[in-house]
């Protein structure tokens, strides 16, 4: 990365004269030049190469910024062309983002494990201009489609490889930052010009839904959109010492708004982790040691179940885990107004978390003080097993269309099991049919050349979320399904297939599980072991570890699943158990499209998949 020295410190402190008004800003550039003003030497991120850890404050990630779009001027970008970004998430990502925002250009997102076709679908339908890749597998995707993408005029690659060619336009990353280092004082000008005069009611990014019910759209966020969602943050009480680990893709609305937008706002850094892979994960959250953390419930769940299964070692430890998990429960109730904090409990607890809690927290690193989650349900067990560990998990809710969050738990006002109470400035009301709609700054601009969606989406000024839910005495949301998921059987009965999925899936050994039963007279399941603890479920059944495919045959898996669906049968009405089930060769992927990058599960693509499966369920 760049470093700089004071007096380049001091250039970037006086240069365009930006205020320091972060709270007022109204633009992502105003935004980003306010927070650089205001606290030019904090970290802004960390990011780990050759071994180590690296630094790079504020002033220094300015520096970049204005490189990269010096660079993309010289390219001949302008206002309002799109720039888009394939490449897993870390610090080339936000520095390309901002770099395009500075100069007036709309950033499009692309998920890593989008396919060539995929990949040319969203380049082709926002018509972007230049492209970010992050190396040679995702460059190599691109040329297969390139020859059909007449708009995109320039590939630039972070990790190039040797083979670049400069007549087909494409360039290193290091090329474009030279290129922006040595451009004329004219082009830098320009990048203060253009920042300024930035129209905040016009796009800013393009964010492509992940395609669980058709096509991807893509959804228009404008500046207003951002900033007002980030205004909305302050009840969380973020502060600039802060720091998060970033891990999510990049170009969902959680990670890019959320994340690294809001992160513009407070001024916290974050640290890149190096891999998603979950142990590695762990490691990385124990070295940065977190203050925030947002994660999908899934990262939870596997935490979850990795401290539950640890516990299985010996009966001593599961008789102590047991005994600490509902002492937890009992104390996290009590603090909550559930129940009689007395001085036994206390005592009690106090044991509980020196023998289990504490050491939970240290999976964490010891210092998170925010714990966020959203995308979909967690289970309030869980939820009470993380606060009774000193962890608060606060559920939000929301959607791409709605700039990421709509409802949202507080850290002074929250109850487990919901999404919490509107944003402030957010309108939240249900339709006859129990839809959720939004009204408010957050709702998007609309969908990127598709009038007839937007119009669809947005009624009278409503967003129709397609979520299904109900609001308490109290006025906390608890969204119980969305509406095109809703099974209806053929005896008529609704029901809500996520939270008897949710059920199942407290299984630590269970991964997935798929509710099938839409136009038919009982349910059933398809169900898939998590391949990570297949190792820890065969010995605890006393079986010989194989391939995830042989184990899914075993009589003792078999077993062990039905047990587990049996459980779950008796805590649901006669309508919602599930009579049947079949456990599926391997986990579901992202690669074979049974499942979106942010861990939806693509009901249809699934059914059809497994479609003798699931008829075998059925005899006639």
């Amino acid at each position: 990365m760049v470093d700089v020295d004071g007096s380049d410190v001091a250039a970037a402190r006086s240069g365009g004269g930006w205020a320091q008004h972060v709270e007022s800003a109204t633009s992502l550039p105003e935004l980003f030049f306010a927070r650089v003003r205001s606290t030019p030497r904090n970290l802004a991120y960390k990011y780990h190469a050759g071994g180590g850890w690296h630094d790079v404050t504020w002033v220094e990630f300015e520096k970049r910024v204005r490189e990269v779009a010096a660079g993309l001027l010289t390219l001949g970008l302008e206002v309002g062309e799109r720039v888009a970004v394939l490449g897993d998430t870390r610090a080339e990502w936000g520095t390309c983002d901002l770099g395009a925002l500075v100069v007036g250009g709309v950033t499009v997102g692309l998920y890593q494990t989008n396919t060539a076709e995929q990949c040319h679908y969203i380049l082709d339908h926002s018509q972007a201009r230049v492209l970010f890749v992050d190396g040679a597998a995702q460059l190599e995707k691109i040329r297969l489609v390139r020859g059909r993408l007449g708009n995109l005029s320039h590939v630039v690659v972070w990790d190039a490889p040797a083979d670049l060619r400069a007549e087909a336009g494409e360039l290193s990353l290091y090329a474009l930052l030279k290129q922006g280092r040595g451009a004329s004082a004219e082009v830098q000008g320009t990048i203060d010009a253009r920042a300024r005069v930035v129209d905040v009611d016009a796009a800013a990014n393009l964010i492509y839904t992940s395609g669980t019910t058709g096509p991807p759209k893509g959804a228009m966020l404008s500046h207003r959109n951002i900033t007002a969602l980030l205004q909305t943050q302050d009840d969380f009480e973020f502060f600039d010492d802060d720091i998060t680990l970033s891990f999510l893709p990049m170009c969902h609305v959680a990670e890019k708004v959320i994340s690294f937008y809001g992160r513009l706002r407070h001024g916290m850094a974050t640290a890149y982790a190096r891999s998603l892979e979950f142990e590695v994960l762990l490691d990385d959250i124990k070295t940065v040691r977190p203050t925030v953390f947002g994660a999908v419930p899934r990262i939870f769940e596997k935490v979850y179940a990795k401290a539950t299964l640890k516990a299985e070692a010996s009966p001593a430890k599961r008789w102590v885990f047991k005994w600490a998990l509902e002492v937890g429960r009992r104390y996290s109730r009590a603090q909550r107004g559930q129940g009689r904090m007395g001085r036994r409990l206390r005592a009690q607890y106090a044991l509980a978390d020196r023998m289990v809690f504490s050491k939970v927290r240290e999976l964490f690193g010891g210092r998170v003080r925010v714990f966020i989650t959203g995308a979909a349900p967690i289970n309030v067990e869980i939820l009470e097993f993380f606060h009774a560990s000193g962890m608060l998990v606060l559920e939000l809710y929301g959607m791409t269309e709605t700039t990421g969050v709509s409802t949202a738990n507080r850290p002074d006002d929250f109850r487990f099991g919901t999404v919490g109470k509107p944003l402030a400035g957010v309108e939240v009301k249900l339709s006859q049919e129990g839809e959720i709609l939004v009204r408010g700054a957050t709702v998007f601009k609309g969908y990127f050349r598709d009038e007839a969606a937007t119009q669809e989406a947005i009624e009278d000024g409503w967003m129709h979320t397609g979520d299904v839910g109900v609001f308490d005495a109290e006025g906390y949301l608890t969204i119980t399904d969305r509406i095109k998921n809703l099974i209806i059987t053929s005896g008529g009965k609704n029901i809500a297939p996520q939270n008897i999925e949710n059920l199942v899936k407290d299984d630590p050994f269970i991964s997935t599980c798929v509710l099938i039963g839409d136009r038919r007279n009982y349910l059933t399941a398809l169900v898939t072991l998590d391949e990570d603890e297949a190792p820890g479920l065969a010995e605890r059944l006393g079986v010989s570890f194989r391939a995830p495919e042989a184990m899914t045959m075993d009589p003792k898996v078999v077993a062990h699943v039905k047990a587990a669906i049996d459980r779950v049968n008796t805590q649901v009405s006669r309508v919602e158990q599930i009579r049947d089930f079949r456990i599926l060769p391997r986990d579901l992927t992202i690669e074979d499209g049974e499942i979106t990058p942010t861990l939806k599960v693509r009901r249809q693509v699934v059914e059809a998949k497994y479609k003798d499966l699931v008829e075998s369920m059925y005899p006639t």
